[in-house]
């Protein structure tokens, strides 16, 4: 629907970029409203435009999504010693990205932070075709919007991420000390 925020897809490797009011320039990048898989639109700019290294993009050598995951500090150590891959809290049957960096703030900063003190907002890209296999699923509208990936499946998900996950917001005590 119009005006509703979407979900980022970044075009292959050496697709047409986008200019975004700075010098830098920003890589071009493709909304697609979640129960879609193909949508033209203007290029939009990814999370407080940060634009992939060129290495990354030399990287993407399929189409991938960018997603989110809201985690509290236990679960940011297991994404550490994991090499900065996908992973879980012992207790979840799945592992759930989300595919807006709004509601990843909405959990990391009003559910992480008052259990665990701090919040953190991950990103990360995820090949198309991996994440295909997985329905968007809603909890609790269109705008809180989830992948489900049981964690059966949770070394074949990583597989499918192109590069790292990365911090990219934190929020509670240990703010800026990510």
């Amino acid at each position: 629907m119009p005006g509703e925020p979407t979900p980022i897809i970044r075009r292959r490797a050496g697709a047409a970029r986008g200019v975004a009011g700075k010098a830098s320039g920003i890589a071009a990048h493709q909304p697609v409203s979640p129960g879609l898989r193909t949508a033209r639109a203007k290029p939009v700019l990814i999370a407080d435009g940060i634009r992939p290294s060129s290495q990354e993009e030399d990287d993407l050598t399929a189409d991938t999504v960018t997603l989110w995951r809201p985690v509290g500090p236990e679960e940011l150590e297991l994404i550490r010693q994991a090499g900065m891959k996908a992973s879980r809290l012992p207790d979840q049957p799945i592992f759930y990205p989300v595919t807006m960096q709004d509601y990843a703030v909405k959990i990391a900063r009003d559910w992480n932070v008052p259990r665990s003190g701090v919040g953190y907002v991950t990103r990360f890209a995820v090949r198309r075709d991996v994440l295909d296999r997985y329905p968007v699923q809603e909890a609790g509208g269109r705008a809180h919007s989830e992948y489900w990936v049981p964690a059966g499946e949770l070394d074949a998900f990583n597989a499918a991420i192109v590069g790292d996950i990365e911090i990219v917001q934190q929020f509670g005590d240990d703010a800026g000390e990510a």
